[in-house]
């Protein structure tokens, strides 16, 4: 072969290998620009969560992800020992001790955990409610700690690589490790954040407190930007800016469905929890959650003076509309004593185990309430006025005051959505005319406390309906109050009237607790009945009963209690058991003989007695109870126990001897001249000092009989006087013709009342 054909050749085969090489070249540029176009467009269809056909496979090469520029990230690749890893975990103790600290100051107050963890509001307005919404929505799905732990799913772990670095204790485990406890943070930061905007009650406390929640949640990146920043040292700086331009390679196997389903998963989660908790708002679930179910209120000493109307208030047919025994003349009914309506209210339960409501507010009723809400005293909120009032449901006086209707009783303005949180200063009271007063409202919830059974001052055990069971303490009988809060008074009480001279002296009352027949004692507005076994009138009858805010001693027509004699103490206990109401039973008109200071107690005994002079029904402008003034009237336990020390003092001694079920008339054996009850009176009294004085021309009266015919020198005194004193201070049991005081003899009329 030539030179010329060799060179020919030559340039032929470099032509053509040039062609070759320009066409694999060629080649090899259009594939990497394919590859380039397939990373690209893979990377959108990621970008938009959109699905990417399981054949497109791109090499690993072109797939780099840097990690995330947080303490954990720090934590996973630094030696266990060295000051980056001790800071990096001090930061995330510190985060979840924050996060832990505002979850449990968020919770520990709540009144019952289990209906209602979260101290969600009864409810919010709707501008609060579209806040929330938007709120659970940034908060889940911009939470970027948790979205970063489930992407780095997705990330190869490289340890050769990172090993090449120095990095010798990077390990895959505190790779697991260090994402584990990023997405733990993250998902706390996102539970208390919903907590808080659960919590809310306006638009601005809702993103304050979403702030302040993703300012901690921010602590691991702003400790990365002071680690980076050379704050902490130079070996920090240094672990910082390698873990900044760390690149780990994508997996080849395609997880982003993974990824996505599971932060979809999350974040529906608080969504639906949301709307949840905004449904059972508006179905008023939340309202019992921090209701007090059980309320005492003390209603004000103002009379409505109904009987000055030109109408008829009640209904005619009111008695057949409720169980509850009316007693009033209903075409011209007492006046309503609004103290009549003092006592316990409740919330009642519907028949499909629902409570009542009204305008988004519990209905509060006197209880018991049942079968008497025609006559019942009743709490309600008005919305048209915002404020609470107190109805009579049969009542209408027909004169028309605002459109809250016939209300008697009238909060201040108000939001409160619980009885017991409104004003007790600001009420109006109708009187026939507006008149300014206050009531005392008081929480009788055991179920309020943390401690339910110190509800029940521990004397009891807190039902879940708010009321307390008491226990046994004294002779099988239990304690008394709302909240087991009383020891049993006395089964028997003496009633002594006293006036400036010895023989205006009076024992007027020997008062027995009112028994059923399972010889359980009879209670008005939780506290006992009492008969006065001395009273020897078939006409009318003695009780000493407790209602409103006072203790009374009434007479009752015996023809009101029981239609024909002879009566019993059965009829007796059956006629206040059958729902006893102070104001429907009449009590008003009953003919009060004393009345007690304003008092909560549960005995008679140790209060100041007023006697009441004339009754308001009779005119003059006295007060409420008509005349009053200070008689000296005096309510002793006759149950006073003997082992207890100087129960008469140094002048006397006890006597144990005493039958309580007999009418007798001391307790106290005096000496020296004393006297009174428990000897309590010395002999500079003008009682004592009448009889020295006028010794031994002695002055024979009930005094004298109870206290000094058996003491020196008065002995052997007044013999006739006495024993028919003492006769008549005992045959209230028999049916016999019952003598009067020896000067009044005749005066007392034969008594059908037995036992």
């Amino acid at each position: 072969m030539n030179v010329a054909s060799s060179t020919s050749l030559n340039h032929s085969d470099h032509d053509l290998t040039s062609t070759m090489g320009a066409e694999e070249s060629g080649s090899e540029k259009k594939e990497l620009l394919n590859d380039d176009k397939e990373v690209q467009e893979r990377e959108n269809l990621e970008s938009f969560n959109l699905p990417v056909p399981h054949d497109e496979v791109v090499s690993k090469d072109q797939q780099e992800a840097t990690l995330e520029n947080d303490i954990f990230t720090l934590m996973f690749l630094a030696n266990r020992n060295s000051l980056t890893f001790i800071f990096s975990v001090s930061v995330f103790i510190l985060q979840m001790v924050v996060l832990a600290m505002i979850s449990y100051n968020l919770m520990k107050e709540t009144g019952d955990f289990f209906q209602n963890p979260f101290r969600i509001p009864i409810n919010n307005e709707w501008d609060v409610i579209l806040a929330q919404g938007c709120a659970i929505v940034i908060a889940t799905f911009f939470q970027v700690d948790c979205l970063t732990s489930l992407a780095n799913i997705n990330l190869k772990y490289e340890e050769n690589a990172i090993a090449s670095k120095g990095y010798f204790n990077a390990s895959r485990s505190s790779w697991i490790v260090s994402n584990i406890c990023r997405f733990l943070e993250g998902l706390i930061s996102m539970f208390v954040s919903f907590i808080f905007i659960v919590q809310s009650s306006s638009v601005i406390d809702i993103f304050l407190n979403f702030a302040a929640v993703s300012f901690v949640s921010e602590l691991d990146d702003i400790a990365f930007r002071l680690a980076i920043g050379g704050f902490l040292g130079r070996n920090v700086q240094e672990d910082a800016k390698y873990a900044r331009d760390l690149k780990f390679h994508k997996k080849r196997t395609y997880v982003s469905r993974f990824t996505c389903g599971l932060t979809t998963f999350f974040a529906l989660g608080f969504i639906i929890g949301w709307m949840v908790i905004v449904v059972n708002q508006m179905r008023g679930k939340y309202l019992m959650n921090g209701a007090c179910k059980r309320v005492r209120v003390v209603l004000p000493d103002k009379v409505y003076n109904l009987p000055q109307l030109m109408r008829e208030p009640f209904s005619t047919t009111l008695a057949s509309m409720t169980n509850m025994t009316v007693l009033i003349n209903l075409d011209k009914p007492a006046p309503l004593f609004y103290a009549y309506f003092s006592g316990t209210y409740r919330i009642p339960q519907k028949g499909n185990g629902e409570f009542e409501t009204e305008n988004d507010r519990f209905v509060y009723y006197e209880w018991p309430e049942q079968a008497n809400k025609q006559t019942s005293g009743r709490f309600s909120y008005c919305a048209a006025e915002q404020a609470w009032v107190f109805t009579i449901k049969d009542f209408d006086d027909k004169i028309p005051r605002g459109r809250c209707g016939q209300w008697l009783l009238r909060s201040a303005e108000t939001t409160a959505f619980f009885l017991d949180e409104v004003s007790q200063s600001e009420w109006t009271v109708w009187t026939g005319f507006v008149e300014s007063t206050s009531l005392e409202i008081t929480c009788m919830d055991c179920t309020r406390l943390k401690d339910n059974n110190l509800g029940c001052n521990y004397n009891g055990k807190c039902n879940i309906d708010g009321s307390c069971s008491c226990n046994e303490v004294l002779n099988g009988e239990k304690w008394f109050g709302d909240m087991c809060e009383a020891l049993p008074p006395c089964k028997t009480v003496d009633a002594f009237s006293f006036g400036e001279k010895s023989n205006e002296y009076a024992q007027v009352g020997h008062y027995m607790s009112v028994s059923d027949a399972a010889n359980q004692r009879v209670l008005a507005y939780g506290r006992p009945i009492y008969w006065n076994k001395r009273n020897t009138s078939f006409l009318q009858q003695n009780f000493l009963l407790y209602t409103g805010d006072r203790w009374f001693a009434t007479e009752w027509l015996v023809t009101d209690i029981c239609s024909s004699p002879p009566c019993t103490t059965a009829i007796f206990a059956e006629f206040f058991k059958r729902n006893f109401h102070a104001y429907w039973f009449n009590t008003w008109k009953s003919n009060n003989i004393y009345i007690s200071e304003r008092t909560d107690q549960f005995t008679p005994v140790g209060l100041e007695w007023f006697t009441v002079g004339r009754n308001r029904a009779f005119g003059g402008d006295f007060g409420p109870f008509g005349e009053t003034y200070e008689e000296g009237v005096l309510f002793h336990c006759f149950q006073t126990d003997c082992s207890r020390a100087k129960v008469c003092g140094n002048s006397g001694f006890c006597n144990d001897k005493t039958n309580p079920t007999v009418s007798v008339q001391k307790r106290c054996n005096c000496i020296n001249n004393s006297s009174g009850y428990f000897c309590q009176i010395d002999a500079k009294h003008p009682y004592v000092k009448e009889q020295i004085e006028n010794f031994p021309d002695v002055q024979c009266n009930e005094y004298f009989c109870d206290y000094f015919k058996d003491q020196d020198p008065f002995s052997g005194f007044c013999p006739q006087y006495c024993n028919q004193t003492a006769k008549r201070k005992k045959c209230w049991r028999t049916q016999l013709d019952c003598p009067g005081k020896p000067e009044d003899r005749g005066s007392i009329l034969y008594s059908p009342i037995i036992n």
